[in-house]
């Protein structure tokens, strides 16, 4: 159809139908915000109807996700053992500005000559075979009388002048039975804690 024109009627037909098909979509009218809207040099963004239709899909699929989850975030908070303070991405608490200190996570297995030697015991270098974790925290310009310290059965809380640490342990531990060494050369305390082993 080379050359071929469209009468009047014709034209007012398919706008008619791009309108019917635009009006069927999640579309918000048209003109609610324009160049004029914008403050000077401000930087804005115009999306698409399908682009629009995306994000929209999308957040529906995480609420959906989210409301078929297993657990929540706040579960966790429940089963620790103590209500924590609502952290930063940082892992700091918004309302305390004391930066966490450095620490270390070792594991302590018990081995025997027959361990060394003949390997006669069921033991390997993982850390499921391990009896005990000890955990040094470095806090230099700190003295042990301003250091207060609470072991739970998978949290430690440590706070002192200068830090605060909210430390989740890898496993549970018998809080018990634990000991604490300082060593005030080196600023180190090391938290030593026997694991619990529950068999199922």
């Amino acid at each position: 159809m080379v050359g071929a024109a469209f009468s009047h009627d014709e034209l007012r037909g398919m706008m008619q139908l791009f309108e019917s098909n635009e009006s069927s979509g999640d579309i918000t009218t048209r003109g609610a915000v324009g160049p004029s809207n914008a403050a000077p040099n401000q930087k804005v963004s115009i999306k698409s109807a399908a682009q629009m239709r995306r994000d929209q899909q999308a957040r529906e699929v995480a609420e959906e996700a989210k409301r078929d989850a297993i657990w929540d975030g706040d579960d966790f908070k429940k089963h620790s053992g103590v209500a924590m303070p609502e952290a930063t991405a940082g892992g700091a608490d918004k309302s305390d500005p004391r930066p966490a200190p450095e620490y270390e996570i070792l594991y302590r297995q018990e081995l025997s000559a027959n361990d060394m030697f003949l390997n006669l015991h069921d033991t390997d270098p993982s850390s499921d075979r391990c009896t005990d974790i000890t955990v040094k925290i470095y806090l230099p310009n700190t003295q042990l009388k301003d250091i207060s310290l609470d072991v739970l059965r998978e949290r430690i809380l440590l706070q002192a002048p200068k830090y605060r640490l909210s430390l989740p342990l890898p496993y549970a531990v018998d809080e018990e039975k634990g000991n604490a060494k300082w060593d005030k050369l080196r600023g180190c305390l090391s938290v030593t804690l026997p694991m619990i082993r529950d068999v199922k």
